[in-house]
């Protein structure tokens, strides 16, 4: 039977509600099959299969059909993109591919995951993540993998990929260094792991690893760099002078929240300060305007991360609370200033996000309405025959961290109901205009078909505290990659034009902490 055939009796079993909770298995051969095949209208077939197996499979194996879905897009990218339009900006097999493996991901199910699928699962997002230049997002994830299972070489070899690729665009050169060399580490580990040793290594991704390694091992010895840096002097560095400030230095950098690519590197106190600001550019004709727009967005954004600090580790009623009567409704609402820094947290996270979009709207001259400016949509044309597609001059730019914010966009979901890279793109900003414009309530227990009538809230848009605090954690993530995009997109766009004027550079002195009141 053939391979079209074989999907056929699928579909037919499909249709006729004959799915069981072993039609996975074959679907997920089927998909193996049509990928090898480089079929286009077999893996569409399958894709559009896809939700009814889901729907029949039970616990991890409905993530794994998921799984499937996602590889099923990979290969369809291959087919449509690679290598000709593989630097395209609209790329919907590549955000389709993220969508599906995140999905896979936030099921609840996926805790139960065999360690080794969800492992692969966590490196195939991470490479995707890196294909679409967010190069954050995937170390994150290959870190997961490496958590899920440690000595996975595949994970090893591609987070050094990564860090490489980080470092080598870098302009602070010491932070290019400590990048590369965590990078060789990783490449180490991998060419010593070797094949055999997991189900997720071939062959050639070693061959490939160790070629990367010697290549980079050249140029590190080429600019006298020892064989590994002092690990221990990362720590040397101070958190600071108080118990509080230690606590909340130490807290960001767990979460990997500081305005600094070491923090995505390393949770040594080297990492624990926001030394990010704008490479060098040409001022002409807008003078100091990037570097204060630049300085209040980080001011913002550190705003809001004390927020979620100070918010999520209350530990008792804050003064401001007492004596502020509010009724007790039988809703299981909770108040308190705590809760609302979680919610100012989220808010003016997603404030600066915006203003990312004014300020590329104004540096790459993009021409909208400043009315009209958001980051969801500041990246394609809003109208006319062009209507959804990217601007020619982004297009034309060869800036790849345009790009990673192009994609980092993909998270937020707009009113146009646009294609978005993540199932949770829409919970998003629904809460977000609930916290602006309507009714954001957090209750321990959220009202159900079976809670009467009466104590039903027909306006507000119910969540818990941890749910609270999970989506104000994920826009801070969000805001702080994109500040670092846009700082790497400015220096890449500054390498790249080539000037005929003389230029006169000014030195920019710094604030000192003392006069910050």
């Amino acid at each position: 039977m053939s391979l079209s055939e074989r999907i056929t009796k699928l579909e037919e079993e499909a249709a006729s509600g004959a799915l069981d909770g072993q039609s996975w298995e074959l679907y997920a051969s089927l998909m193996d099959a049509a990928g090898d095949l480089g079929g286009e209208d077999e893996l569409t077939r399958l894709i559009e299969l896809g939700p009814q197996v889901e729907a029949a499979s039970s616990g991890w194996r409905g993530c794994w059909v998921l799984y499937c879905i996602a590889n099923a897009w990979s290969a369809l990218y291959t087919i449509r993109r690679y290598p000709k339009y593989a630097l395209s900006w609209e790329q919907p097999e590549l955000a389709n591919q993220m969508f599906y493996l995140r999905s896979a991901l936030q099921r609840a199910s996926a805790e139960d995951l065999p360690l080794p699928l969800r492992a692969q699962l966590r490196i195939n997002l991470a490479n995707t993540f890196r294909s679409a230049g967010r190069i954050i997002d995937a170390l994150d994830q290959w870190r997961a993998a490496l958590l899920d299972r440690p000595g996975i070489a595949m994970a090893f070899g591609c987070r050094g990929e990564g860090l490489l690729y980080y470092g080598r665009h870098l302009y602070d050169s010491s932070h290019k260094l400590w990048l590369l060399d965590e990078a060789r580490r990783n490449l180490k580990a991998a060419v010593m792991i070797g094949v055999g040793k997991d189900e997720a290594t071939y062959p050639e991704a070693i061959e490939h690893f160790t070629s990367e390694l010697a290549r980079l091992q050249a140029y590190l010895e080429s600019g006298g760099c020892p064989d590994e840096l002092d690990q221990a002097a990362m720590d040397e560095f101070p958190l600071g002078n108080t118990e509080q400030e230690r606590g909340y230095r130490q807290w960001c950098l767990d979460r990997r929240l500081f305005l600094n690519p070491m923090n995505d590197a390393f949770t040594s106190s080297i990492a624990a300060h926001d030394p990010l600001g704008l490479p060098d550019h040409i001022a002409t004709d807008v003078g100091i305007t990037y570097l204060a727009f630049f300085n209040q967005m980080k001011q913002e954004y550190t705003y809001a991360r004390w927020c979620l600090y100070a918010g999520s580790n209350s530990e008792k009623v804050h003064c401001a609370d007492r004596e502020v009567l509010l009724t007790m409704n039988g809703d299981s609402a909770r108040y308190s200033i705590a809760l609302e820094q979680v919610k100012t947290s989220f808010r003016a996270a997603y404030s600066v996000l915006d203003k990312i979009a004014y300020f590329v709207n104004h540096r790459w001259d993009l021409g909208v309405a400043e009315t009209r400016v958001d980051f969801a949509t500041i990246w394609t044309q809003p109208k006319g025959p062009q209507k959804g597609q990217v601007w020619p001059k982004l297009e034309a730019s060869q800036n790849l961290w345009l790009q990673a914010l192009y994609r980092l966009s993909l998270d937020i979901h707009n009113s146009d109901d646009q294609a978005v890279a993540a199932p949770d793109a829409r919970d998003i900003r629904i809460l977000r205009n609930h916290l602006e414009h309507k009714f954001a309530k957090v209750v321990d227990i959220k009202s159900c078909s079976q809670t009467p009538d009466m104590l039903k809230d027909h306006l507000a848009y119910e969540l818990d505290p941890q749910e609270l605090e999970s989506k104000a954690l994920r826009m801070l993530r969000t805001t702080r990659s994109a500040l670092i995009y846009l700082s790497l997109a400015l220096h890449r766009s500054e390498t790249l034009q080539e000037r005929g004027e003389l230029v006169v550079a000014f030195d920019v002195a710094t604030f000192e902490d003392e006069r910050k009141m």
